[in-house]
């Protein structure tokens, strides 16, 4: 489509919207950035889950995905 071959092409993760997703299904969310905010949603969900929850956890920028560009 692009005239070159490669253009399209990659083995990056993809960008996941997580709420959205969650959303289409019925789900509740939760993002998590931090421990604290960790061991609050776990202190929450000890009193049980009502419905479908989708948990995202946030990890900091030092933490990096192993992807084709760490490699090459």
């Amino acid at each position: 489509m692009t005239g070159h071959d490669l253009d399209l092409f990659s083995i990056e993760p993809p960008v996941i919207d997580f709420r959205g997703l969650a959303q289409l299904y019925g789900f509740e969310f939760v993002r998590v950035r931090n421990q604290g905010e960790l061991r609050a949603t776990m202190r929450g969900f000890r009193e049980g889950v009502s419905r479908n929850t989708l948990l995202e956890l946030v990890f900091g920028n030092a933490l990096r995905p192993v992807t084709s560009s760490r490699h090459f």
